[in-house]
C-alpha cells in the first residue's frame, strides 16, 4: 500500500519476496525504487492520477527491478482506499517470471487475482468503518467447532448495529454475496449481538 507521497506504508511477506527486499527496506521509501529507470516517470504519473483523480491505473503487466538488479515481469491489479479522507493505493502483484500474461493466466485465474485485490480492499475498509474516527478499537474473528457445525464470529468495538440491520441491508451487494456463499454451503448467517456488532456464520461440518 502506498500513500500520496508515493511511499510504501504497508507491505506483506509475499510482496517483499517478489522484490527480494525486507519490509524495513521498502517502508517509507518511494515505490519507484522497484521500477526500472525508464518507466519511473510514467509509473509515478499513473500513481498520482489514480489517487487524486481515480483514473489512469489499470490491471496489466509491468517490468520491475529486484534488489539484486534482475528484471521480472509482474501482473498488477490496484485498488483505492480512503482512511480519514486520505487516499491510499493498494497494489496486488503476481510474479510471472518473465513470461507473458497469456501463457500464465487463464480467465479464471485472472478473475481470481482481481478478487484477491477486491477482498484486501474490503478488509481494510472494515477497519475504516468499524471504529469511529480518532478513536482506538479492535476487530475480533473467532472460529470454533460446535457439534455438527463450525461457527465463525466477527465482532468489533464500534458503535453497534440497528436491531434490524440485516433486514435493512439484505439488498446490498455485500450482504447478497455473504448470503449466497453461506447458502451454497447450507449454512446460516445472522447478527448474534447488535451491541457489539457480532455476526455469526454457522456451516455444517464435513463428516467422515
Amino acid at each position: 500500500m502506498t500513500d500520496t507521497q508515493r511511499r510504501f506504508v504497508a507491505v506483506n511477506r509475499e510482496y517483499c519476496k517478489t522484490y527480494g527486499y525486507d519490509p524495513s527496506e521498502l517502508l517509507g521509501n518511494e515505490f519507484t525504487m522497484v521500477v526500472p529507470g525508464e518507466q519511473r516517470e510514467a509509473a509515478a504519473r499513473l500513481h498520482d492520477e489514480f489517487l487524486f483523480r481515480e483514473q489512469g491505473e489499470v490491471t496489466g503487466e509491468w517490468r520491475v527491478v529486484r534488489k539484486d538488479g534482475s528484471i521480472r515481469t509482474i501482473l498488477v491489479t490496484v485498488g483505492r482506499l480512503e482512511l480519514d479522507d486520505t487516499p491510499y493505493k493498494i497494489t496486488t502483484v503476481y510474479d510471472m517470471r518473465g513470461r507473458s500474461l497469456a501463457s500464465n493466466l487463464d480467465e479464471n485465474q485472472h478473475n481470481a487475482l482481481r478478487e484477491v485485490n477486491h477482498r484486501v480492499k474490503n478488509h481494510l475498509n472494515s477497519l475504516k468503518h468499524a471504529v469511529p474516527q480518532g478513536n482506538s478499537g479492535w476487530i475480533s474473528l473467532s472460529v470454533k467447532s460446535a457439534g455438527t457445525h463450525i461457527e465463525a464470529r466477527v465482532s468489533d468495538s464500534g458503535p453497534g448495529l440497528p436491531a434490524d440491520y440485516l433486514g435493512q441491508n439484505r439488498e446490498t451487494l455485500g450482504m447478497q454475496i455473504v448470503t449466497a456463499i453461506v447458502g451454497q454451503h447450507d449454512g446460516e448467517f445472522y447478527v448474534e449481538d447488535a451491541e457489539t456488532s457480532t455476526f455469526l456464520v454457522r456451516l455444517p461440518r464435513l463428516m467422515d
